[in-house]
């Protein structure tokens, strides 16, 4: 066999193996697979083993990625969006640490791209870096010893008062560690166990009661010239420094000499233009324990001469409430004196997050908090110096958090319900119907509270009672000093709302003091929706709706021959075809089309009624309470009815239901007797007496209550879905009964 022909066998032959080898592992993986659901992995989606960390300064915590395999996982990129808060490190292709370094707030960014997909997936940690109590450093009694024969760079020259000492040698070999990542004794978090099979990480301590300590690395100056240097300093919150091994990440860039007298300190030489990381390798020990930390801190070098120059951002805000705006603005000096506005070549700022925007105006911006979560704003000025340009960049981290109006009124209750005015605030609160509302309060003398948000300014001849009824947002239940609001859909009438008045009451005469209201948004989506009562043939009825910006609305029938329905996105009409009942579907889309909400409206079609006098057959009244109800009949008919001694009232039965805003002419004639109490007149939901008017106190009260015939005309408005009217008791809050009343004729027009 010539050698062509050896080696294309030999290419067979090989091939053969392959497909038999693929074949069997095929079989193999099918049988693995059996009784596993379809795109398992595909169907969970990538996203961290926590949402948020609390690390303390100096720390560290371990965030792994989830529902992705290593070997997936083409490239993984995080960064820190304030490393002078906290720093990040890759662990591996699916896993990062978290280090503090300052007290304040980060936002940590996971990009992970995964094998087969060009576009990467965006995961966000949220970081509080908490202080912890600094203990003076015990001074090491082991001298740092020089390391011969690494002497400073020739014509390296010293900062001002930063002398290099004679005898200070470099440390050998400044290159970064292999896998620098894995930081020996730096303990996660109480609370933040590790994740199955991460072992503890070496210097963790074995015996909870000796703490690991607090060591950071503290550079004077961040940014220095090539042959100029800066001063490094190793601080400890406990323990004695018993070794320090300092060294620079990239020795191209910086060069570092420790300190023969002082192992916790070092000289930093710039060497040449670029970026590095300073790294000191700790030894601590704790009452006998020995920690071993190492630490890093960022480090600049510009062009020797060139000049730096410093950004600082006045008047940052850590925390800011929804809707707040604030002014912040950038200084800008260099080590050669003062930067001419002429000389700042440009300013960029960014915006690194959806909490707040930013509204810029060269040196000076404006935030606006949008969204409850955090930002890392940064402002990357330029500085012509010369030919060349020089930049530094300024950053902070924002959290935006709950609307709070401290308000610090007291409410005096007694029987009744009491309100006070909220109209003297600085800041006139606003809710949206989706917000989360609390009510922060004390009582003084205990006892289960209600309380009522209103828009209301003043009770203009109405009651604390009629407030609280009409309230859009309502808390029958307190806990714990505090009151959690639901929605009042019968008053809550648009997506938004004012406040502007709290109605209280309590089980016993007490002092509620009202703390503060706490305004928290929500992601659900908002809308309104007021629609008739009912639909008469032949007259279009309208369905007026309100929605958050970015969303529509459709408008859909369950059956076109009872009603149709044509909507325009906020209205819709609805116009009777024949008698019967009808379901309209309101549908709510975000701006992809997607459904995200839906509500059904049931409506009944009838004849046309509206602008007629509608007698109502007084068999059908009924007495609610404890009186005497007497029917006057002739030739079989109810013509008259009389009431004694009623404690709570009389209902009737509208002919037609009343939608929330309705309005209708209610005619009653009768007598009174020499004894006679009165009445209050309002409609109800439904067979009892809670009031559905927008005014409960009109009626025949006081001096119309004369001996003899009488007839009372009355325009009421529903403030609810209201089925029935209610002759009430004439003193709201009272004990007088209804008494004396003889009624005649009753008589309803739908306006």
């Amino acid at each position: 066999m010539c050698p062509m022909q050896a080696n294309i066998s030999n290419i067979l032959v090989k091939r053969m193996v392959n497909r038999t080898l693929a074949t069997v592992m095929a079989a193999a993986l099918t049988v693995s697979l059996i009784g596993m659901p379809a795109d398992a992995d595909a169907a969970k989606k990538m996203k961290l083993s926590k949402k948020s960390v609390t690390v303390t300064k100096g720390k560290s915590v371990k965030v792994t990625i989830k529902n992705v395999k290593a070997k997936k996982v083409k490239k993984l990129t995080v960064t820190s969006g304030k490393k002078k808060v906290a720093t990040v490190k890759k662990s591996g292709k699916t896993a990062f640490k978290v280090t503090g370094k300052s007290k304040g707030n980060a936002t940590v960014t996971a990009k992970v791209t995964v094998k087969g997909k060009k576009k990467a997936t965006k995961l966000k940690l949220k970081v509080k870096v908490k202080d912890t109590k600094p203990v003076a450093p015990q001074k090491s009694q082991t001298p740092a010893t020089p390391v011969p024969g690494q002497s400073a760079a020739p014509g390296q020259s010293s900062a001002p008062g930063q002398s290099v000492e004679p005898d200070q040698s470099a440390v050998p070999d400044q290159s970064a560690k292999p896998d620098q990542s894995a930081e020996p004794g730096q303990s996660a978090e109480p609370g933040q166990s590790a994740e199955p099979g991460q072992s503890a990480e070496p210097g963790q301590s074995a015996t909870p009661d000796v703490k690991e300590p607090v060591v950071n690395v503290v550079l004077q100056e961040d940014t220095i010239n090539a042959e100029s240097q800066t001063a490094a300093e190793v601080t400890v919150s406990a323990g004695e420094v018993t070794a320090v091994d300092w060294s620079v990440k990239d020795t191209g860039v910086a060069s570092i000499q420790k300190k023969a007298d002082d192992a916790k300190k070092a000289t930093v030489i710039g060497v040449a233009a670029g970026e590095t990381k300073v790294i000191a390798a700790v030894k601590v020990t704790v009452e006998g324990k020995v920690f071993e930390v190492t630490k890093e801190a960022d480090l600049r070098v510009v062009k020797k001469g060139e000049m730096i120059v410093k950004a600082e951002i006045e008047s940052a805000p850590s925390e800011m409430a929804i809707g707040e705006t604030a002014g912040i603005a950038v200084s800008v000096t260099s080590n050669n004196g003062a930067v001419e506005a002429g000389d700042i070549k440009s300013v960029t700022w960014t915006v690194e997050g959806t909490a707040a925007t930013v509204e810029t105006d060269g040196l000076e911006a404006v935030i606006t908090a949008k969204e409850l979560g955090e930002v890392t704003i940064s402002v990357k000025v330029e500085v012509k110096s010369g030919e060349q340009t020089v930049y530094d960049i300024a950053e902070f981290t924002l959290a935006v958090i709950p609307a709070t109006y401290v308000i610090g009124k007291d409410i005096e209750l007694g029987e009744n319900w009491e309100a006070i005015f909220l109209t003297d605030l600085a800041k006139q609160i606003k809710v949206k119907r989706t917000d989360k509302v609390e009510v922060y309060f004390s009582s003084k003398d205990g006892g289960d509270v209600k309380l009522a948000l209103s828009p209301w300014k003043e009770l203009d001849g109405k009651t604390a009672q009629n407030l609280q009824e009409q309230a859009p947002l309502k808390a029958e239940e307190t806990a714990d000093g505090k009151a959690v609001f639901t929605v009042n859909e019968g008053f809550f009438r648009g997506i938004y709302s004012e406040i502007n008045s709290i109605a209280a009451t309590c089980t016993k005469a007490t002092v509620v003091t009202i703390e503060k209201i706490v305004v928290t948004p929500t992601d659900e989506v908002a809308y309104s929706v007021q629609v008739p009562a009912g639909v008469e043939i032949g007259t279009p009825a309208e369905i007026l709706a309100e929605v958050d910006e970015g969303y529509t609305l459709e408008w859909q029938t369950s059956d076109a021959a009872v009603a149709t329905v044509t909507g325009d996105n906020t209205k819709a009409t609805v116009t009777g075809i024949k008698a019967g009942e009808v379901t309209i579907t309101l549908v709510v889309k975000a701006a992809d089309g997607k459904e995200v909400a839906k509500k059904e409206i049931k409506l009944g079609v009838t004849e046309a009624f509206k602008g007629k006098d509608i007698p109502i057959d007084l068999a059908t009244v009924e007495k609610l309470g404890n009186g005497t109800l007497d029917q006057k009949k002739e030739s079989g008919k109810v013509t008259s009815i009389t009431v004694a001694n009623e404690d709570q009232g009389l209902s009737v039965a509208l002919p037609s239901k009343l939608a929330l805003g309705d309005k209708i002419k209610v005619t009653v004639k009768g007598s009174f007797s020499s004894d006679a109490t009165g009445f209050r007149l309002y409609t109800t939901p439904g067979k009892n007496v809670t009031g559905g008017s927008t005014n409960n106190g009109q009626g025949m009260l006081g001096n119309q209550v004369k001996e003899g015939a009488f007839t009372c005309e009355l325009e009421l408005e529903a403030s609810s879905d209201c089925a029935n009217l209610c002759f009430r008791v004439p003193i709201a809050g009272g004990s007088t009964p209804v008494d004396g009343l003889t009624i005649s004729e009753i008589t309803i027009n739908y306006l």
